[in-house]
């Protein structure tokens, strides 16, 4: 017999995992983060980018790995440039494909 993943873990870590897949509506301009521990100084600016599929608000689609790409971006400024109340940025935004050009001048899902 066949289980289910999610069967396998405790509800709590089941709504973690649907947490990771929730979609994200829209898209963030770089906003301030603070991180809940203190970042070491040894850790060397950077950005950290990662597209991953994201069906936008009111998409009929239904598979993970059918959707629109989003970009999410986290960005730390070097040890020297980090303050208490600012540890970096934090953005996302949709990857702007032909097709996903096309859909949004045509106002509705095509692909």
């Amino acid at each position: 017999a066949c289980i289910a993943v999610k069967d396998r873990y405790r509800p709590e870590d089941t709504k973690r995992m649907d947490a990771l897949l929730t979609p994200t509506p829209d898209e963030k301009s770089p906003t301030a983060v603070v991180a809940d521990r203190v970042l070491p100084d040894d850790l060397p600016g950077g950005a950290f980018m990662r597209v991953c599929p994201n069906p936008r608000p009111n998409s009929a689609i239904s598979g993970l790995l059918d959707a629109d790409g989003m970009v999410h971006c986290v960005v730390v400024p070097p040890a020297a440039e980090r303050t208490s109340k600012q540890d970096g940025y934090y953005s996302h935004a949709w990857v702007r494909t032909s097709a996903f050009l096309k859909e949004e001048e045509k106002g509705e899902e095509i692909f």
